[in-house]
């Protein structure tokens, strides 16, 4: 593997509990109504609408986590 060739899109699968899944919700949100719009990107890394992007498919995995048969939420859904 080549160390000095950044990896574009990098993406992991991590398995969480439907606990876990709505504390990452519930901090997303207080993010996105807490921080000035200003200095958003500064401080938390990414754009506003990739936060939200991020906080909607959270919901999203929420809200039909019983649904899918408890599979693994995937960062590269």
């Amino acid at each position: 593997m080549n160390l000095e060739t950044p990896i574009k899109n990098p993406k992991i699968s991590i398995e969480f509990s439907k606990k876990e899944l709505t504390i990452l919700s519930s901090s997303l949100n207080e993010v996105l109504n807490g921080i000035d719009v200003f200095e958003f990107e500064t401080r938390i890394g990414g754009e506003n609408s990739e936060v939200i992007k991020l906080l909607e498919m959270l919901n999203f995995h929420i809200d039909n986590f019983n649904k899918s048969e408890q599979t693994p939420f995937s960062t590269g859904h």
